[in-house]
């Protein structure tokens, strides 16, 4: 297993951020405990073989996971950045305006609606890789993506 680089978790940070301010909201910072948080839920996903959420009722903390494959261990510089513009492109491809979530619409927008909840403060991300795959674990606190309410 491998950590992300410093510059990695800057530059996802930085376009959480971005996309939180386009929205007028404040910006999220980092968390060491999330960090670890996120860290222990990758290494878990690693172990199973699958991307799996963890029970939020449990951990109390939002949760934006993305997997990719590792290609035979090739080395992949940047995948918490490559993780957050696929979450972050959730508002154009899920075609999100700012509505309530709801059921009808998680699915498709639920992680940039979690990294630009308003309520949230803080955020950890983390990686884990095998051989075969690359899992990113964010978390973030206060959690978002309350159904009925929206996040700006």
């Amino acid at each position: 297993m491998s950590s992300p680089s410093n510059n990695d978790l800057k530059k996802a940070l930085d376009l959480h951020n971005q996309a939180r301010s386009a929205k007028g909201n404040s910006p999220l910072t980092w968390s060491a405990t999330l960090t670890a948080h996120a860290q222990a839920w990758a290494d878990h996903c690693i172990s199973v073989g699958k991307s799996e959420h963890a029970d939020s009722s449990v951990t109390k903390e939002g949760e934006n996971l993305g997997h990719f494959p590792n290609l035979d261990g090739q080395t992949v510089d940047n995948p918490a950045e490559i993780i957050t513009n696929s979450w972050l492109a959730e508002e154009q491809t899920g075609n999100y305006h700012g509505e309530p979530i709801s059921y009808d619409n998680y699915g498709q927008v639920g992680h940039y609606t979690q990294c630009v909840w308003n309520k949230s403060t803080q955020v950890g991300i983390a990686i884990a890789k095998d051989r075969n795959n690359i899992h990113v674990v964010a978390r973030y606190n206060p959690q978002g993506n309350l159904l009925g309410a929206k996040p700006y």
